[in-house]
């Protein structure tokens, strides 16, 4: 995966040659000042476009991607967002809006319920002997990148929880492996996670203190400052659902460990000694 310094890696490539392989994660930290998530948004934006590449964003229409998106027109960085389309999903009525709004034509991938089966099965359950189906989406847009002559996708995975759960001082930071098969499928990585490419947005993105018992998705919308809404789920028809269901029970080694998590005291030792006063 490409972040800031190499600080991140996981061993999610391992399981080309071992389906047995739990997710963990490599942490690296490097020396990083202490500073605003607003002040992170832009350094990170400032960074990507540095790297000199035509830049492309995966555009779900959920409030991840969507601050994504903002953040780089804000900061006057020229990118394309990517729709890929495929099952039912208010997210991407969200995604036409923000394109609407931003006045940006977005590059939209529409593909059959058969493609998507077909994808996910030789993607995510043979590579990876994976579970999270969901993630083709950002895997599709990645591999249309793939075929642009120096060019990046930017993705909106992030260590945070999502939905209705709430913020403890247990479940602090959080990742799943489905959030990088998409830099582990390409034989040559394209995408970058814009809430992991550097310390910086990391460390700026994790709740305070004052929001602990918060759901996540209030913590979004409060740290965002976006609209308001539900968290959307995709929506297939059942013959599809079926048939995904299906493919999951192909797993060889279904209780492997998906998750990696950090309580806020383990967040903090891995992190603070790294910190510039």
């Amino acid at each position: 995966m490409i972040t800031k310094h190499n600080w991140l890696n996981t061993n999610i490539g391992e399981r080309l040659l071992d389906k047995s392989v739990g997710l963990k994660l490599n942490i690296k930290p490097y020396k990083f000042k202490n500073i605003s998530f607003d002040e992170a948004t832009d350094l990170t934006c400032f960074q990507i476009n540095n790297m000199n590449k035509e830049i492309y964003v995966a555009l779900s229409g959920g409030y991840d991607s969507e601050y994504v998106l903002r953040s780089f027109c804000k900061n006057n960085v020229c990118v394309t967002p990517i729709i890929v389309k495929c099952g039912r999903t208010e997210e991407t009525k969200y995604a036409y809006q923000t394109c609407n709004e931003l006045k940006l034509q977005p590059i939209v991938i529409d593909i059959n319920e058969t493609d998507f089966l077909n994808f996910v099965d030789k993607n995510i359950v043979e590579k990876f002997d994976a579970v999270g189906y969901n993630s083709a989406y950002g895997m599709i847009a990645a591999e249309y990148v793939s075929k642009i002559p120096n060019s990046i996708l930017i993705s909106g995975e992030h260590f945070l929880g999502d939905g209705f759960d709430l913020i403890t001082d247990e479940d602090f930071f959080i990742s799943h492996d489905w959030d990088f098969y998409i830099d582990n499928f390409l034989e040559i990585p394209v995408n970058i996670n814009f809430f992991m490419y550097n310390i910086e947005i990391v460390y700026s993105v994790v709740p305070t203190e004052e929001d602990k018992g918060m759901t996540w998705a209030m913590f979004k919308y409060k740290k965002f400052n976006l609209k308001i809404r539900d968290k959307m789920r995709y929506h297939y028809t059942s013959e599809t659902q079926n048939k995904l269901n299906g493919l999951l029970r192909k797993r060889k080694h279904p209780n492997k460990k998906f998750a990696f998590r950090l309580t806020k005291s383990q967040f903090y030792d891995c992190f603070e000694k790294y910190k510039e006063i």
